[in-house]
């Protein structure tokens, strides 16, 4: 009933604040004037103002509890509301807060910026609430800032990084150092804050130390000057809401959270300390109070905060927008996505397993080598089902789970594949769905096997028997007639091809045959060409010109004379045989094949070239 009850009343607070126009009422506890933050005096001066039994250490540093068993048992911290009084005489009071102890501060405790990672950089303020929406189971408000803009206010290291640097100021910080202790009290100038804490935040007055109130020496020490020392003790003694954090002897991380309302309700710092130190704290650094002070656990604010919104003249307290935060964790493991985490332990969801749930496992027999494992398990392959994969698909079915239904002929084939549904064919048959008996020459099962019959002929296409002679086509003319070519690699042809064959080599035997007599044509018109010249120039070679007296001159004039009858008539020849007996013979030239002599040209007893 009362986290239902917190629950309820964090929800109305948040819808009545987004709803309201009216002003919000905020209580403001600042313990520095104008602004002005921190002391720059210099880690000199604050190791002179303290006691000499601490000698010139500045600091306190404490190891951390570390168990993961109670972690995992009680979680990672033990959240205890405590109602008390303080006070003496007719200041005597009843407070309430929260007591919130943290074991394994330095895995579970994280400093976190205000929204989001680089939020003090952007000056950047939220609620507590959505500051630790991402991580935090507690969270709870943490340290000061500027309320004018924003800004981060005292050295921060979140999660090994560093958000704010403030440089020389001194105020009293806690922090979780790289080797887990956990520290208290003031940063030397030359310390490097990075590399020496993977946590740090920065408050204002050291409360108590090493279990003594150290209330006044850290007034002088974190004083600006002496004349703001006034508005400090007005600090440290006003009655007001209240955040500490500190550790007591086991290493284990204490916060304490007071209610309460500046000058209204609430503790003074003095006050604040016995109560830190009833609770056994041994070192404890004040963080910021007033309004700011607000603890959220799992998302709900639990305490009171002081501010307030009026609406309909009622008073409601909300959550104020703060800086950076205080978050408590659970222990964090990788567990790779593929479970959650819980008290530094990967639970691995189905069929992951290893410490950081990063092994996919189905079984012992881890889908028996038919399936794929995934993290929704066994992902079969086509052809099997079942949680393991182990079982194919009955008969007449095939396919991813198999789903899909045979559709094979029962007489020529025995089923269907469970993988992809092609037709398992008895011996003779081939064919997605066995629909063809084999071919021409191949038998058996799969079609596979080659007849090794006499004479090329094929064989049955079931057993592959070469003496089936009742059928018809086993009878000589019919096997001749589709007879196959075998040759010396047994490679066999079927009728069809082998008439394709004899038609392709006949052709090509013709076409040889066509080309060989034409070459062979060619060749002789060209020889008896070359035969004609050679005559030619060797009658010309021998050629000599007749005498008048020469007996075969007549002869050769005749024919000339008929020649020159036929080319030029009759008054040709006539003019041709009155000149016979002339001085001027005429005498025909005899034209060559070669020669380009015109026909109708004569040479002449006067011509150069004739003798007489």
């Amino acid at each position: 009933m009362y986290w239902l009850t917190l629950s309820f009343v964090n929800i109305f607070i948040i819808s009545v604040s987004a709803d309201s126009d009216l002003g919000i009422t905020e209580d403001l506890l600042l313990p520095y004037p104008d602004g002005r933050h921190g002391s720059r005096r210099g880690h000199r001066f604050v190791r002179e103002c303290q006691p000499d039994r601490f000698g010139n250490l500045t600091h306190e540093a404490w190891p951390t509890h570390y168990d993961d068993y109670v972690a995992r048992t009680l979680g990672p911290a033990e959240l205890r509301r405590f109602a008390l009084k303080v006070g003496s005489g007719s200041k005597r009071r009843m407070i309430y807060g929260h007591h919130i102890i943290v074991n394994n501060p330095n895995r579970t405790v994280s400093v976190l910026e205000p929204r989001e990672p680089g939020g003090c950089q952007l000056h950047e303020l939220a609620t507590v609430s959505v500051s630790a929406a991402e991580k935090c189971i507690i969270a709870v408000s943490g340290g000061f800032y500027n309320v004018t803009d924003g800004a981060c206010l005292g050295n921060v290291v979140s999660d090994g990084r560093l958000a704010h640097d403030a440089g020389r100021i001194q105020n009293a910080h806690f922090g979780i150092q790289e080797d887990g202790s956990l520290f208290f009290g003031y940063i030397p100038e030359d310390e490097n804050i990075k590399q020496s804490f993977t946590n740090l935040i920065g408050g204002v007055l050291w409360l108590v130390r090493d279990g003594e109130s150290y209330v006044d020496v850290s007034k002088v020490t974190e004083c600006p000057d002496t004349q703001s020392t006034a508005t400090l003790q007005v600090f440290i003694e006003a009655v007001s809401a209240r955040t500490a954090v500190g550790h007591d002897r086991l290493g284990r991380l204490v916060i304490v959270e007071v209610d309460g309302k500046t000058w209204d309700q609430g503790v003074t710092l003095y006050e604040f300390v016995e109560l830190l130190l009833s609770f056994g704290v041994v070192n404890a650094v004040n963080l910021d109070g007033g309004g700011s002070v607000t603890v959220v656990v799992n998302g709900t604010v639990v305490n009171y905060p002081s501010d307030t919104r009026k609406i309909n003249n009622i008073d409601y307290s909300i959550a104020r927008n703060v800086s950076t935060i205080l978050c408590i964790h659970d222990i964090p493991c990788d567990c790779s996505g593929h479970g959650y985490c819980h008290g530094g332990q990967c639970y691995c969801y189905d069929n992951w397993q290893g410490s950081r749930c990063n092994v996919l496992h189905c079984g012992a027999s881890n889908c028996s080598e038919h399936g794929r494992c995934n993290g929704d398990g066994c992902q079969c392959f086509a052809g099997w089902h079942g949680v393991n994969c182990s079982e194919p698909c009955p008969q007449g079915y095939y396919g991813v789970e198999c789903r899909e239904i045979c559709h094979c002929p029962q007489q020529q084939s025995t089923g269907c594949s469970a993988a992809d549904g092609h037709c398992l064919c008895t011996p003779g048959h081939d064919g997605y769905y066995c629909e063809s008996r084999c071919s021409y020459g191949t038998y058996g099962e799969g079609c596979q096997n080659k007849c090794r019959c006499a004479g090329g002929c094929s064989c049955d296409h079931v057993t592959g028997s070469c003496h089936n002679t009742h059928r018809v086509d086993w009878q000589v003319g019919q096997c001749f007639a589709g007879m196959s070519i075998v040759s010396r690699q047994t490679a066999i042809l079927t009728s069809g091809e082998y008439w394709l064959w004899l038609c392709a080599v006949l052709l090509l035997a013709v076409v040889s045959a066509i080309s060989i007599t034409a070459n062979l044509v060619c060749l002789v018109q060209k020889c008896i060409r070359r035969r004609n010249r050679r005559k030619s120039r060797m009658h010309y070679s021998r050629h000599k010109i007749m005498s008048p007296l020469d007996d075969s001159f007549s002869s050769e004039l005749d024919s000339d004379n008929e020649y020159y009858r036929k080319a030029f008539g009759s008054a040709s020849n006539n003019r041709l045989r009155e000149n016979h007996n002339s001085s001027d013979e005429a005498i025909p030239l005899t034209a060559f094949p070669e020669d380009n002599t015109d026909v109708t040209a004569v040479f002449t007893h006067k011509s150069p070239s004739v003798s007489m």
